[in-house]
């Protein structure tokens, strides 16, 4: 608009002027009007510039300061990740200060404030600074597992290079302990359920080989059969056991609750184990409230058959009582024999799989060795908890407490 008006004007001036040259009384203020004219237009122009200027100053002050807020809120946003991650952090400057530091790295390691000294702090753990400081001096990733106060971690180490050149470290500092531990547990069960198999395998591949022999007499034959067929029993017990152990160990393994009398239960039991209880001259008592509870009622029946079958391995003479009645919260069972006992050294370990306090007893039992651990493993899936208590020579008692 202010160009139309400015455009109007000259236009004006312009008819003026070419009136006023052809009366010379007129030129003066001819002249007059256009030096007028020229200094408010020169001092329009000048107020337009500064306006511009003006504008131009807000619009960069204004981008600097949404460039400003917008870093403070991408930054806040990094520390509070940092703060949050589960692993350790430190970053380390080309200057060897600690820019970096989270509240996981000082919970796991114990420190109190790290943030603005040199990374020379960290010579108390030493086989991360002995990794932080060959991967600062090589200036390249680096990734290193180190042992550390019963304790494994992982160290992931990344240098930060940009056109400047080396500019810092990112140390990414994880607890593998768990995994360590599962890896350690998943040889040694390996070598374990090996080393389990390998001994009837043996028995039968060399009682086979015998009865291959013609000259072999008939009660030898007889006796051998029988042995080579007791050998694959308990090797389908242990197989049957190992499978079970694998569902179990799976994240998805889930129980199939139902509301049933602790009572039925233990009947069923009671008569698979019938048998091997009259075979041993055992008598099989209980003394069982009949209520009802919520569990997997096959894998509770699975957890009786073992406890028993365990008793029923370890007691030559006397009696098992089955016990079941509601405690507060809980409905509590015990397995009670008049056994052998155990001394309290083993009573750790007797729900560790394969583990065995007389192996030529255990074996001859006919067992897995994976029963208590099966127990221990059915028990802990329900939320509840399994003792063992034990004399030698008295006898042993196995306390079940399921949540009700």
């Amino acid at each position: 608009m202010k160009r139309y008006v400015w455009l109007l004007i000259i236009t004006l001036l312009m008819g003026v002027t070419i009136i006023a040259l052809s009366n010379p009384f007129y030129e003066g203020f001819v002249v007059f009007i256009w030096l007028t004219y020229f200094i408010v237009f020169v001092r329009q122009w000048l107020d337009e510039q500064a306006d511009q200027r003006v504008d131009t100053q807000q619009q960069i002050t204004y981008y600097l300061d949404r460039q400003k807020k917008r870093y403070e809120a991408d930054h806040l946003r990094l520390r509070r990740l940092v703060e949050t991650l589960g692993s350790g952090v430190l970053l380390i400057a080309a200057d060897e200060t600690i820019q970096i530091v989270n509240a996981t790295f000082y919970e796991t390691f114990k420190f109190k404030d790290l943030k603005g000294s040199t990374y020379h702090q960290l010579k108390s753990i030493e086989p991360m600074y002995q990794n932080i400081l060959e991967a600062i001096m090589a200036e390249k990733s680096a990734r290193a597992q180190i042992a550390y106060d019963e304790h494994f971690y992982d160290l992931i180490m990344t240098p930060l290079i940009s056109n400047q050149g080396y500019q810092g470290l990112l140390v990414l500092i994880n607890d593998i302990t768990t995994l360590k531990n599962a890896e350690h547990y998943q040889k040694q069960f390996t070598a374990d359920v090996s080393h389990e198999l390998k001994t009837p395998l043996s028995a039968l591949i060399g009682m086979s080989e015998i009865l291959q022999d013609k000259e072999v007499d008939e009660s030898t034959r007889e006796e051998f059969i029988e042995t080579i067929h007791s050998e694959a029993v308990r090797m389908e017990v242990m197989i049957n056991d190992l499978t079970t152990i694998s569902k179990m160990d799976r994240i998805d393994y889930g129980l199939k609750k139902e509301t049933v009398k602790f009572s039925k239960i233990f009947k069923d039991a009671k008569s698979l184990l019938t048998p091997l209880i009259k075979a041993k001259g055992l008598s099989l008592n209980d003394r069982i409230n009949d209520e009802e509870i919520y569990v997997d009622k096959n894998r509770i029946h699975q957890v009786l058959i073992n406890l028993i079958k365990n008793a029923i391995a370890y007691t030559d003479k006397g009696s098992i009582t089955v016990s079941g009645n509601k405690e507060g919260e809980y409905y509590k069972i015990t397995v009670q024999d008049t056994g052998i006992g155990m001394a309290a050294e083993h009573l750790p370990y007797v729900f560790k799989r394969f583990y065995r306090i007389d192996e030529g007893r255990g074996r001859d039992s006919g067992g897995s060795g994976l029963g208590l651990s099966i127990t221990k493993n059915v028990v802990l899936k329900h939320g509840g908890q399994i003792f063992v208590e034990s004399t030698q020579g008295v006898g042993t008692t196995f306390t079940l407490l399921l949540p009700i």
